[in-house]
Parts: C-alpha cells; structure tokens; sequence
C-alpha cells in the first residue's frame, strides 16, 4: 500500500501480468531504483519503474498499490546472467525455443479471455509478440512451454507475451488489462499428420 511518487522513468513504463514481471522491468534498466504495480483501478497493470525512491507515499488499501526497490546486488546478478550467456558478442538462445524474429507457423490454442495464469513465468520467457495468436504459436514452438498470457498493450502495438511452465494458478483478470491465457491444443506438425491420415 505504498506508492513512490514521481521519478517514473516513462520510457519504461508498460503494463505487466504481476508485481514479480514489474520488478523485473526495473531489473533491467540501468537507472531504476524501484517500482510501483498498480493492479486495480484505472491504471490497471500498470508499472512505473522509478529513478528516484526519495516520496515515498501511503496509499488508499483498496487500491492495492505495491512498490519495491532493486538493489545494485540484484542488478548485477541480472547482468552476471546475461553476460554469461554471451558468445562472441551473441546472446546464446535456449535452444528449446524459436528466434523471436522467425516467422512461425500457426497453431490451435484453446485462448481463456480476461484470464491470468499467475506465477509459472518461464525463464527469459516474455516477449513482444503481434497478437494472442501470435503468442500461440511462439508457446507451441518451445518445448518448455505449457501455457501463456498475453497481454495487450494500450497504444494498440501489440503486446507481452508471458510464456508459463504450467497452468496452475488462473485466476480472473480486471477486463480492462487486456489478458488472454491459453495453451496449445494443437501443433502443426500434429495437424498436418491429423489431416494426412483422415484425407
């Protein structure tokens, strides 16, 4: 119940599926020093990384606010991560799932609108994808994907895509997030053998 006022970096302000996605926003900008999640009202989902922690304010209960800090311990741990997965300048991609950029072919998913499969989040597993079918076929292609939320940005450019290594912990999302979960019902290797043994 405690909002940190003012020092938003706005640049990095988006909406997210939860407090632990928010603090990882602010993990990965250099000059963040902490958050505030907003996850009721008007500005639902919305998280606000913060440069300054300096007006720190007690809000209303109801309106569920929750701030954190990152320390330069956490920070750096991040960055150990992700420099130890530097090759030759490259980031090593997890072999288990697509090139984000690669263009995927589609598949069925069984999509839960208003709906967020809370916690579950797989490791470097949000990204920017198209639409929900977009995020869809992103889960279908990696092998370690039983489920995913996606989120629609506001300004109508597509949105986040949260992969989850289960679906346990749905929960009903305010309709005004823009949520959709869903998991796959269908690949297309497995539709297209489907079709050959029914033609």
């Amino acid at each position: 119940d405690v909002n940190y006022y003012g020092g938003t970096i706005e640049d990095g302000v988006r909406r997210v599926a939860n407090m632990e996605s928010c603090c990882g926003v602010c993990t990965i900008i250099p000059d963040c020093k902490g958050f505030t999640f907003v996850p009721e009202g008007e500005q639902v989902g919305r998280c606000y990384p913060k440069a300054g922690l300096g007006n720190k304010v007690a809000t209303d209960p109801s309106l569920g606010y929750v701030s954190g800090t990152i320390s330069d311990a956490q920070r750096e741990q991040v960055i150990a991560e992700v420099e130890a997965k530097m090759s030759g300048g490259a980031v090593k991609r997890d072999s288990s799932r697509p090139d984000p950029n690669a263009r995927l072919p589609r598949a069925t998913c069984k999509f839960e609108e208003d709906m967020d499969y809370s916690s579950h989040d797989l490791p470097n597993g949000s990204l920017k994808r198209m639409d929900k079918q977009d995020c869809c076929d992103y889960c279908a292609a990696s092998e370690d994907c039983k489920g995913f939320t996606y989120v629609n940005e506001q300004n109508g450019e597509g949105g986040w895509c949260f992969l989850k290594s289960s679906t346990v912990g749905k929960r009903k999302a305010d309709p005004r997030m823009g949520f959709t979960s869903g998991y796959v019902t269908g690949k297309p290797q497995e539709q297209r053998q489907a079709a050959a043994v029914s033609a």
